[in-house]
């Protein structure tokens, strides 16, 4: 029992939409078949996983491939319930990563993809959610708490862990360590403290700055100078507010600035300047 199933038939149920709670659903959500299409191509790891996950959840069911491709030729694929990656030791800050999702979602279309990763990087997890990833799970993660995301996924929902995408806005968020006083004062400490930690004396850093930004930041930036929410850019944009606070942080620190509103300043100023100068870009948004 828990040997990871290959390429035969079976019955399954199919799963019905429940509520986003997922895996706080009543005993029918916890009853329902779910097959998971798991691809890895170390098979004593598919098999180690397979035999976890059957023994903590007593309606999941494990199906072993080495790659997509594999699992989208065999017949059993038509009753499956989710695909599961497994991307350890892989770096999802490259475009391999992005091009096996798209595999499998054009391979094995209508299945909500998990993924399994050693990242903690909230910048990755949420690059993988947008580009159409249902669930996150970090290899800490406990797994009774997988079953559930499982549960979770195949209900239709989504998963991104907390823990590293609040750690990181907590990351941009924090104050920097105050510094000495300096025998000129507070007030010229003050003026380089903002020279040192902002471009905005330097239009050519904040140019600089600005064209780092990804296409989905500089969406949010344009949002974040109309001083809308995060919930109203999150419903402008059609992503989570979870998403948004990620990218506004990223942006604050690209901008090196620590609030929403200097950010917005900062990108006034460098508007202001170029339609005085009648140079390049008339607007920030222009980068």
């Amino acid at each position: 029992m828990g040997e990871p199933e290959r390429h035969s038939s079976r019955d399954l149920a199919t799963g019905s939409k429940s509520s986003s709670s997922g895996a706080r659903g009543g005993v029918g959500a916890r009853d329902r078949a779910i097959t998971v299409l798991l691809v890895d191509a170390r098979s004593w790891r598919r098999e180690s996983y397979a035999q976890a996950l059957t023994c903590a959840g007593r309606e999941v069911r494990v199906l072993g491939f080495t790659d997509v491709a594999d699992a989208a030729q065999s017949p059993v694929q038509s009753d499956a319930t989710l695909v599961m990656l497994n991307l350890e030791g892989v770096s999802l800050a490259g475009s391999e990563v992005l091009d096996r999702i798209a595999t499998a979602r054009s391979s094995l279309p209508g299945l909500p993809i998990v993924v399994v990763s050693d990242s903690t990087e909230a910048a990755d997890i949420l690059k993988l959610i947008e580009h159409g990833v249902s669930g996150f799970l970090p290899i800490s993660l406990e797994l009774q708490r997988v079953i559930d995301v499982l549960r979770l996924v195949a209900a239709g929902g989504t998963f991104i862990p907390a823990e590293p995408v609040l750690a990181d806005i907590e990351n941009i968020a924090a104050p920097t360590a105050p510094q000495e006083p300096s025998p000129e004062g507070d007030a010229l400490q003050n003026a380089t403290t903002t020279t040192e930690s902002s471009p905005a004396s330097d239009h050519q850093a904040l140019i600089a700055a600005l064209e780092n930004l990804t296409p989905r930041e500089r969406k949010v930036l344009d949002q974040l100078r109309q001083g809308q929410s995060n919930k109203l850019i999150a419903r402008a944009l059609d992503v989570s507010e979870a998403t948004i606070k990620v990218h506004v942080g990223n942006i604050m620190k690209k901008l090196r600035v620590s609030n929403r509103t200097q950010v917005a300043l900062l990108v006034e100023s460098l508007d202001e300047d170029l339609h005085r100068s009648g140079d390049g870009p008339k607007s920030a948004s222009d980068f």
